[in-house]
């Protein structure tokens, strides 16, 4: 645990992804490693399909200092974007983040969090959704809209999360019980020296 530097780098930690769109033939046809050691590029790879391979997206997690990054990219199928509205695609988990203290917010920073519905509706939907225990997060995606043109197939999706804590860098020492002790008699014992000399100065 790095809680002096309130870091993630060179943390072990653990990660997941996971299909959450009933039918329509999707899965996670790549798995997360299990575990990654914090550092520079992407420490979790996976590949989640929609429709029985109709698209398969390539999920990369890179994790920083205290910031998360996803990115989304189509590895099949010129058809950019996904939407499907109310409906969960994939969800992500990290655990064992030993940031220098409890998790207490996940704040997009960039990428699209929510896209209009078509037709001039109001109505917007989410994009990805957070949540998080002290030592955790989870992040759902229920859309996939292209962020930018770039890669084979046009579609590519990127999201920055930063990781809120509660700014602790770890307890503070207590002293042992003899240690105490000895402090205590230090004192005493200065002040009783201290007492002497002022009788001595007085009778002289």
């Amino acid at each position: 645990m790095n809680s002096a530097n309130a870091t993630l780098i060179g943390d072990s930690i653990t990660g997941s992804l996971t299909n959450q769109l009933s039918g329509f033939g999707s899965s996670v046809t790549t798995t997360f490693d299990s575990s990654a050691v914090v550092g520079a590029g992407a420490e979790f790879n996976g590949v989640w399909n929609f429709y029985n391979g109709y698209q398969n997206w390539d999920i990369a997690v890179d994790v920083a200092a205290t910031s998360v990054t996803v990115t989304a990219q189509i590895a099949n199928n010129p058809d950019g974007n996904l939407y499907a509205y109310s409906n969960p695609l994939f969800r992500i988990d990290l655990g064992d983040l030993d940031i220098g203290g409890s998790i207490t917010g996940i704040s997009l920073t960039s990428g699209i969090g929510q896209f209009p519905t078509y037709f001039g509706s109001n109505t917007t939907y989410d994009v990805v959704t957070s949540a998080f225990t002290a030592d955790s997060l989870s992040l759902t995606w229920f859309n996939l809209p292209s962020a930018t043109t770039s890669g084979p197939y046009g579609a590519k999706g990127v999201w920055t999360f930063e990781i809120l804590h509660d700014g602790s860098t770890g307890s503070t020492d207590v002293p042992e019980p003899a240690t105490l002790a000895l402090v205590g008699l230090g004192l005493f014992g200065l002040g009783m020296s201290r007492s002497k000399q002022k009788k001595a100065a007085l009778s002289a």
